[in-house]
């Protein structure tokens, strides 16, 4: 059954037609529900704000006064807003309220419908919110946005809408709301609307209170009100056009006065030369010393440099030149600089400049730097440089008043002798010059004169009119004190050299000590103490009479050591021999007595050079060496401190010096006497006796060579000091050369020469060359009984070098005292004491003299010391040192260390030996049992030695302990194997005496060439190898070059004695060391010297069999003992299977190529490398002699020089 929809209700679903409509749904706020159906309500003209509703309702409008703040929505009706102050709304629709803009128009309230008109004397406010009044004197007639300002003369109250006007002499007083009078000298024609439109009268107007004009009063009065009249103007005032008071009189203005009695109508100035009073009443004349213009109110003070000397002056005076004036002066004076003179010829004042200055811009000023002047003038000042004192740039201050006055620069002293004069630069005026300060002074500030000249500690000179400063012996000496240096001007020469030395020095550089004191090793003089002079009595009894005992002890103990050894000899073995040898020649004293023999002629080179050769070295160097001279030179004099006992003098040290040798010489020659003569001592114990003597005589002749001479040639060697003319001694100052006692002790002098410089070498030449031939031999000369009494001379040179003392001794003279003689004081000296060190140094370098190699280098460092001493000399004596700046401690330091290479070479020997002792002791030794041991005295014959050749290459490991040699040592991981397999060799080594380290090796191989090949190739020689000639027993001597240096450098190289044996099956080649023993045959002519080698080889030798006709086998064996630092086991381990390395390849480097087709007598073929291809000969020949430049070839391929055990 069909139902109609309830009211505010629709049918559901509206997507189907209305008869298929089974629901209904409230109408939604915003529509009309009416029959089922939903109107939407219309937008701006109905709304509904509520559900279930069956109509819209018609929108609102606002009333007037109001705005719409919200227009109207399908669900709310409009929103009206009351418009604010100041606008209006007629209503309606509007969204805007009118503000309020027209003319007078404002708003005073919200919601206002329209907008209000201001009424007369008002106007609107600014935001047009509400109405103000008019202020006074403003009108407004209303609807007026502003307020009308009254016309001149009129007035209002605030609010008016009109203004009102006073009558004539009144003004509108606002506060009494009135208009009132004017004051008196004032006036208003038409009324004023206030006090200030009363106008005042005009200069010199007058009126009553209420006037419309003023009155008039004549120039020069004012109106006086209580007498009603015109007053004229009291003086000092004026009136031009009257006043209306006493205050229309105008003060005069400055500089200005009046003083009529009648009123004045303007003021008169003053004139030039017055000025105005307090009350410009008049004008006073100025004073003297000051001066004024027209119309001045005071007088001006004449400025600096102007005076006045009258009344009533309009200008002041200008001063004369090089007067001036303080303000306000009546007269000039000279200005500060300026000195007052009487001018002679006006009899006036005048000013001029003094001494020292001079007119520079129109003062007086000081003369500037290096600038003088000595008269009283306008004149320019005179250079020092230029006309007096050459080189002088500065001068005294404040004031240079003379050419004294001119100084020197700081490192510059002032000397009063002119400079020489020549074409170019005449020097006429000069007084004198400036001079650069001498090394040793202290010129650190300008000013310093010859005679101020400041000395540093360790210089001196001979007085003050002197510059020639010279460096004193010691530093400490020339102290310099303060009082020295104040009297540095007192130009007397003897006190000033006193004042400059230390306590207890006196004389030339300070150098000779006061009685009563002693000089140290250095050279400071030090006060001798009472207990002293026992003890240097004794100590020099003991230096006298103990060094001679102590020789002649000595000389005995290595007699009785020398024949225990010999007694020895003949049971030992060859290596046990050579070891005795060796630990006999590293005997404690045999070994040190050759070092100190070497190192004591060195030092007394060294420790003479400063005085010999007149140079100064860096003072730590100096002390050094003058400390090692007493000792090195055996000065017992200074040792023993014998000067504390008696005055000692240089006399006194020629003397002892010269007659201790000789004394104690007889002490030994009267104690050896005495033995033999009451001893009762057979022919051979005298003959014992005697040699000990004479080695003991030339023991100490060697030791006081070098001092002595030196002492001797010192008697000759004179110089001055300073600027003294004096001849002083160089060796003691306080000896002159001048005296006849000097020239006496010359004359000794030179008797002493034959004794030692000439003598010694003399008595040297006479042993020597009488027992020559039999020092030659060095096996002999050891035996030969004449021949060890002067073995001090040559036990320490090997046999060539018999003579050698004898050349030392020459070297020592020429190094120290020979050189007085030679280019004196200059650097040439030096020079040629260079090349004279030189010289030996290239002689002890070429020759090594000495027996052991280690004093051979000792003695060449100790020549290589004294050159680069000479060398730091010779840079010292040119001024390179101080031209470069160099740090003379640091050089000193240096120096010491080069003088002591010597010494550390000895300490260092002396260190290694123990420890070489150790290694060998805890090295790896190889031991065996077997029966064959080494070489003895009894295989010294050739028939045994040979002998012994052939059991040692055919023994075995049970014969001889033969142990094989680990492959390990031919190179590792696998080489080594690799190689002895490709070579087919075995390896052997051993120790010869059963217990030590490794000193035989034995190489077995075979070759592929024919035994005459191998052989011929073994003993070809080559350019480092010469026959020197044949043996009665069919040996030949062989001298092998092992490397070949340049002059001076002398070659590495020895000479072994060779055998060759041939035979149809088997050859031999033997070989050993030639035994130094020995003598040479005439075409030897080498020398036989020990060279530094690794090893010295006992024997060597290859033994070669015949296999097949290309086939060789070869045994190789090398024995020898290692030296050195290569006493070591595993060292001779390491240096024996390198050997055999060497030997192996060298003779597989002979093998041919044979070809093996057709009947074994073809050819074979050799690669030749140069050519590239291969070439052919016949093997009847041999290949190795067909072409020599091959053979070369191939020995240069293996790299080996030679087949040789020393090699």
């Amino acid at each position: 059954m069909v139902q109609a929809a309830s009211s505010g209700y629709y049918t559901t679903p509206t997507d189907t037609d209305e008869d298929k409509r089974v629901g209904e749904q409230p109408c939604e706020a915003g529509s009309a529900c009416v029959g089922g159906m939903k109107t939407a309500c219309t937008e701006g003209s109905t709304y509904q704000p509520s559900t279930s509703q069956s109509s819209c309702e018609v929108c609102s409008t606002c009333a007037a006064g109001k705005v719409m703040t919200s227009e109207c929505t399908t669900t709310s009706d409009t929103v009206c807003g009351d418009c604010l102050a100041g606008t209006a709304s007629s209503g309606g629709s509007l969204t805007e309220c009118e503000i309020c803009t027209g003319n007078g128009k404002f708003s005073d309230s919200d919601g206002a419908s329209f907008c209000k008109t201001s009424r007369a004397g008002t106007k609107p406010s600014t935001d047009r919110t509400t109405v103000e009044l008019c202020p006074k004197n403003h009108y407004s007639i209303g609807a007026n946005d502003t307020c009308t300002p009254c016309p001149p003369g009129s007035h209002s109250h605030p609010g008016s809408s009109a203004c009102e006007r006073c009558m004539t002499g009144k003004y509108f007083n606002e506060s009494a709301n009135n208009c009132e009078l004017c004051p008196s000298n004032t006036y208003t024609i038409s009324g004023a609307s206030d006090i200030d439109g009363c106008l005042g009268c005009p200069p010199g107007g007058h009126s009553k209170p209420g006037s419309g004009f003023c009155d008039q009063c004549l120039t020069g009065t004012y109106f006086h009100e209580a007498f009603n009249d015109c007053m004229a103007c009291p003086s000092g005032k004026f009136s031009a056009t009257g006043g209306s008071s006493i205050e229309g009189c105008e003060p005069c203005a400055p500089g200005f006065y009046s003083n009529d009695p009648d009123g004045a109508g303007y003021c008169s100035p003053c004139s030039a030369g017055n000025y105005t009073n307090s009350d410009q009443t008049g004008c006073p004349a100025c004073p003297s010393g000051k001066f004024s213009s027209i119309a001045s109110t005071v007088c001006a003070e004449c400025e600096s440099g102007k005076y006045n000397d009258i009344e009533g002056s309009d200008v002041c005076k200008s001063c004369p030149d090089y007067m001036t004036s303080q303000p306000g002066s009546t007269s000039c004076h000279c200005k500060d600089t300026f000195l007052s003179t009487i001018n002679p010829f006006n009899n006036e004042p005048t000013c001029t400049c003094g001494p020292g200055t001079t007119l520079e811009n129109g003062a007086c000023v000081i003369c500037v730097n290096g600038f003088y002047k000595s008269t009283t003038s306008l004149g320019p000042c005179t250079s020092c440089n230029k006309v007096s004192v050459k080189n002088a740039i500065q001068s005294t201050r404040p004031l240079a008043t003379s050419p004294l006055s001119c100084m020197c620069s700081r490192g510059d002293y002032r000397t009063l002798e002119p400079p020489p004069q020549d074409e170019s630069n005449n020097n006429a005026t000069f007084i004198g010059q400036c001079l650069p300060c001498p090394e040793g002074t202290n010129c650190d500030k300008a000013g310093i004169t010859m005679g101020s000249l400041p000395l540093l500690e360790g210089y001196w000179r001979s007085g003050t009119n002197t510059a020639n400063v010279v460096q004193c012996y010691t530093e400490s000496a020339c102290a310099q004190s303060d009082e020295a240096q104040q009297n540095t001007t007192a130009r007397n020469a003897t006190f000033l050299t006193d004042s400059q030395c230390a306590e207890g020095h006196i004389g030339p550089i300070c150098n000779v000590c006061k009685p009563k004191w002693v000089k140290s090793p250095t050279g400071e003089c030090f006060e001798c103490k009472p207990t002293s002079t026992s003890t240097s009595a004794g100590l020099s009894i003991v230096l006298l009479v103990g060094l001679p005992l102590l020789l002649f002890f000595l000389v005995k103990r290595k007699r009785a050591k020398n024949k225990q050894e010999q007694e020895r000899a003949s049971t030992l073995s060859v290596s046990e021999q050579f070891n005795e040898i060796r630990n006999a020649k590293k005997g404690r004293i045999k070994s040190l007595r050759t070092k100190v023999k070497i190192l004591t002629s060195f030092y007394q080179v060294v420790t003479q050079m400063e005085g010999v050769l007149g140079v100064r070295f860096p003072p730590v160097f100096e002390n050094f060496a003058r400390s090692v001279s007493r000792f090195a030179n055996l000065s017992f004099i200074h040792v023993a401190r014998v000067d504390c006992m008696m005055d000692v003098n240089f006399y006194t040290s020629l003397l002892t010096m010269t007659t201790a040798p000789i004394a104690a010489g007889l002490l030994v020659v009267f104690i050896s006497f005495t033995y033999t003569k009451f001893a009762r001592l057979n022919a051979q114990r005298r003959g014992d006796v005697v040699r000990d003597t004479v080695a003991v005589l030339l023991t100490l002749s060697y030791l006081v060579f070098a001092s002595v001479s030196t002492i001797i040639f010192e008697t000759f060697n004179c110089k001055t000091f300073s600027d003294n003319p004096t001849l002083f001694l160089v060796a003691d100052q306080s000896v002159s050369c001048e005296t006849t006692t000097h020239k006496l002790w010359q004359i000794y002098a030179g008797c002493m020469m034959l004794f030692y410089p000439f003598g010694t070498p003399f008595v040297y030449s006479l042993l020597l060359w009488r027992d020559r031939e039999v020092l030659k031999v060095e096996g002999e000369r050891d035996k030969d009984e004449r021949a060890k009494n002067s073995a001090f001379l040559w036990d320490q040179y090997s046999g060539e070098f018999w003579w050698f003392d004898i050349f030392d001794c020459a070297r020592r003279l020429f190094q120290t005292s020979l050189l007085i003689f030679f280019f004196k004081g200059k650097a040439s000296q030096i020079v040629f004491a260079m090349m004279i060190g030189a010289a030996t140094f290239s002689a002890f370098l070429h020759w090594k003299p000495f027996e052991k190699e280690s004093d051979n280098v000792l003695a060449v460092a100790s020549q290589c010391s004294i050159v680069l001493t000479l060398f730091y000399a010779l840079l010292t004596k040119v001024g390179v040192d101080e031209d470069d700046d160099y740090d003379k401690k640091t050089f000193g330091v240096l120096l010491i260390i080069i003088n002591l290479i010597g010494i550390f070479i000895v300490v260092f020997a002396g260190i290694v030996k123990p420890v070489k002792k150790i290694l060998r002791t805890l090295g790896k030794k190889h031991v065996h049992n077997a029966p064959l041991k080494g070489l003895t005295l009894r295989h010294r014959p050739l028939p045994a030695f040979k002998s012994y050749f052939y059991e040692l290459v055919d023994s075995t490991e049970a014969t001889a302990g033969w142990e094989r040699i680990d492959a390990k040592y031919f190179g590792k991981h696998g080489k080594g194997e690799a190689w002895l397999e490709e070579n087919n060799a075995a390896v052997e080594w051993r120790c010869s005496t059963g217990n030590g380290p490794i000193d035989q090796c034995r190489a077995t191989f075979s070759v592929n060439a024919s035994m005459e090949d191998v052989l011929d190739g073994i003993t070809t020689t080559g350019k480092f190898h010469k026959v020197l000639g044949e043996n009665a027993d069919g040996t030949d001597d062989m001298h092998i070059i092992a490397n070949e240096f340049p002059f001076p450098l002398f070659a590495r190289d020895l000479v072994v004695r060779r055998l060759i044996e041939r035979g149809e099956e088997r050859c031999g080649i033997i070989t050993r060391t030639q035994p130094r023993t020995q003598p040479e045959s005439d075409a030897r002519n080498v020398r036989v010297h020990p060279m530094r080698v690794r090893m010295h080889i006992h024997i060597g030798g290859y033994q070669l069999e015949r296999v097949s006709r290309s086939v060789t086998k070869v045994i190789y064996v090398i024995g020898g003992e290692t030296g050195g630092i290569f006493a070591l086991d595993w060292i001779a381990r390491k240096g024996g299977t390198a050997h055999l390395k060497k030997i192996v390849e060298f003779a597989k480097g002979l093998e041919v190529t044979v070809d093996q087709g057709g009947d074994g007598g073809g050819g074979g073929a050799v690669q030749d490398e140069e050519e590239g291809g291969i070439e052919m000969f016949d093997m009847t020949e041999n290949p190795l002699r067909v072409d020599k430049e091959k053979e070369e070839e191939i020995r240069k391929t293996v790299g080996f020089k030679g087949l040789s055990p020393a090699t």
